[in-house]
């Protein structure tokens, strides 16, 4: 029945292993693209709660973040509300994980953003297998080389896989 608090600039709880600095090395050298939609930088609240039960637990995360320290993210005042789930199962070793964020991106506070995550952790021995799926969208963005507009709904998205044997 314990919960945690963290404020202040830190990296949200959307992608596990950006967020926990796991791999920071291989994550560094990502390729540009998917580092763009997987790094995640902002200021603001997280709350952290473990629920347990008989034979798994959930891990929870609600976060409300300024969105104004990130170029991805936002440019407005108004707040963005991120919520991670991380159902752990079979003593561990299998490890579900769901993000979902929205705010609102522009100056204007109209046009709207969402980025999702979901992805797994999968534990066997000596083998772990992980994998992440992200998908992040703003409404009515400007968009290079769209053809006849340049304004539209910006979508980012991929997804890694990454086998461990130690």
């Amino acid at each position: 029945s314990e919960y945690q608090l963290k404020a202040g600039l830190f990296n949200p709880m959307y992608s596990e292993d950006y967020a926990k600095e796991t791999w920071w090395h291989q994550l560094y050298n990502l390729p540009q693209k998917m580092c763009t939609i997987q790094s995640w930088h902002d200021t603001g609240a997280e709350l952290y709660k473990n629920f347990d039960f008989d034979k798994w637990s959930l891990p929870v995360y609600l976060e409300l973040l300024g969105g104004n320290s990130d170029r991805n993210i936002d440019n407005n005042e108004n707040k963005m509300v991120l919520l991670h789930v991380a159902p752990e199962l079979f003593q561990t070793k299998l490890r579900l994980l769901g993000s979902f964020a929205y705010g609102k991106w522009d100056n204007k506070d109209k046009q709207g953003t969402v980025r999702t995550d979901l992805g797994f952790d999968w534990k066997y021995q000596k083998f772990n297998l992980r994998g992440e799926y992200i998908y992040s969208s703003f409404e009515n963005k400007v968009i290079p080389s769209t053809g006849t507009s340049p304004v539209g709904d910006g979508v980012n998205k991929g997804y890694w896989v990454r086998a461990i044997y130690t």
